[in-house]
């Protein structure tokens, strides 16, 4: 997953402003040496919007429950996240600033929101255990299969 820079939505100001954001290059380590106090609600914002986006996807009828269009899918846009948010806390114990303890504060009620969200979230607790080993049924791991295309394991 990575952050729409294309969308219609958004304003030239704002596109530019997420493709700038360092919090959200995650091609390498951590940029902590670029990272500013008003770089964390925008990065945090979009990763949010992009997660609920991603979620609302898997839990259509329409997305299989393999490996590929789904457990990959929301492997990768939680881990962005939660690497994102860990940059931010890093930063928040480490450099302790009246600014970013401010947007650290403004922000954590937002993850937390997500967080209990997802864990509590029916449809993809039913997609998952769909996705769980099963006996005598081949692993949802593309590793463990010939074809991680196909469903990790039948309801039954």
């Amino acid at each position: 997953m990575s952050i729409d820079t294309n969308s219609a939505t958004n304003s030239d100001a704002s596109v530019t402003a997420l493709a700038d954001n360092p919090l959200l290059d995650f091609s390498g380590l951590p940029r902590f040496d670029a990272i500013r106090p008003e770089h964390v609600g925008p990065a945090i914002d979009a990763l949010l919007a992009q997660n609920r986006a991603l979620i609302a996807r898997l839990e259509s009828p329409d997305t299989p429950a393999t490996w590929d269009s789904f457990v990959e899918p929301l492997d990768d846009g939680t881990e962005q996240l939660a690497r994102a948010w860990g940059v931010v806390g890093h930063l928040n114990g480490v450099v302790d600033t009246p600014e970013l303890r401010s947007v650290y504060n403004d922000n954590q009620p937002k993850l937390t929101e997500f967080w209990t969200e997802l864990g509590q979230n029916l449809a993809l607790f039913e997609k998952t255990r769909l996705c769980a080993p099963v006996p005598n049924t081949p692993r949802c791991h593309p590793r463990a299969n010939a074809s991680s295309t196909m469903p990790c394991a039948t309801s039954g």
